[in-house]
């Protein structure tokens, strides 16, 4: 953690002119060398209390860390929570249009046969929403197979 504290200071004016010559060579301004040489001195003369201080700095940083990470593990959370629920949702609309299905199907089977053996196709664009399929593709497909799975021939 770092403040703006103003500082005045005497300073050796040719030291000055040097640092500012050499600056594109070190890269560094003022401010950043101050940083540096108090953390130097203070090492020097006060190493337990720097080494607290930086304990101190890196508890902070793991206690930032740890909750980002229980952030983290609460979003994924939720969000397996979430796609449990869809596919819930999904497995009990799946359920509900197989048991529909089969249910039309026992019922329309014999009309749908009687059709099929006078070599007229049935009204698939019709059947198709009575089902709940999208496409008369997908009506014929899996009445086809059903009666497949039933053992029923034409």
């Amino acid at each position: 953690m770092t403040i703006k504290a103003p500082i005045t200071t005497t300073l050796d004016v040719r030291l000055k002119e040097l640092f500012d010559q050499t600056k594109s060579i070190h890269g560094k301004d003022m401010s950043s060398i101050l940083n540096e040489s108090v953390a130097d001195f203070l090492k020097e003369y006060c190493p337990i209390e720097i080494f607290d201080l930086e304990i101190q700095q890196k508890e902070q940083e793991l206690q930032e860390l740890r909750k980002t990470k229980d952030e983290a593990i609460y979003a994924y959370e939720a969000r397996q929570k979430e796609l449990q629920k869809q596919k819930k949702v999904e497995v009990e609309t799946d359920s509900f249009l197989d048991d529909l299905r089969n249910k039309k199907f026992s019922k329309n089977i014999d009309a749908v046969l009687k059709q099929l053996q006078a070599g007229r196709p049935p009204n698939w664009k019709n059947l198709a929403p009575l089902y709940q399929f999208a496409s008369e593709r997908d009506m014929k497909e899996w009445f086809f197979a059903k009666m497949n799975e039933e053992g029923i021939t034409v």
